[in-house]
């Protein structure tokens, strides 16, 4: 396989650099992609990232999936949602990421829940909206890298509905409110 990398390619590469192209990016020879990411450049192995995959979730067991660790607690009295609360912001002001954990309502959670891709044209309606807003745009206003969209993980119902995903806001539907009776937390840990 030809490797050589050539003027027009390096030209390419150039191109990135230009204001306004952040989500855009090139292939090079030899597998490899370079990615315009916000002020950075993204170098990695073309077609490495596994697109689609499926796993469950259950409380008490670690999940690994697109690049996290997922922690599932199930069960948990309402009275410890503002010390979760508290620990989350604690975290949020550490690492400056937001929505690494969520607190969401176990009474309309369904039994299993599912780590899977997210789909093309996905949408979901997420606290703080009132309308249901593609994921991709989500993912965007959110800043999740360009490169790893396709592959980002979600958690969500067996049928494929959101609930929630890392450094993203969770379903109106399942989020924990004041009504909470049980408490359900999901905590995803950067690998």
């Amino acid at each position: 396989q030809d490797c050589e990398v050539t003027s027009a390619h390096v030209g390419a590469v150039e191109a990135l650099l230009r204001e306004g192209v952040s989500g855009k990016h090139v292939v090079l020879p030899c597998s490899l992609e370079v990615w315009r990411e916000f002020d950075a450049l993204v170098i990695r192995s073309a077609g490495r990232a596994q697109t689609s995959y499926s796993l469950e979730i259950t409380s008490g067991s670690d999940v690994e999936a697109g690049g996290f660790v997922f922690t599932l607690a199930r069960g948990l009295l309402s009275d410890v949602l503002a010390s979760f609360i508290a620990q989350v912001r604690q975290v949020q002001e550490a690492t400056g990421r937001n929505w690494m954990a969520v607190a969401l309502d176990d009474q309309v959670l369904p039994d299993r829940l599912v780590i899977r891709s997210r789909f093309p044209g996905e949408r979901a309606q997420i606290t703080g909206h009132c309308r249901t807003i593609k994921l991709k745009n989500l993912m965007i206003d959110h800043k999740i890298p360009s490169s790893r969209r396709t592959t980002w993980p979600v958690v969500a119902t067996p049928d494929g509905e959101y609930i929630w995903s890392p450094g993203l806001p969770p379903a109106v539907e399942f989020a924990a409110h004041a009504e909470t009776k049980a408490l359900a937390t999901l905590r995803a840990t950067a690998i």
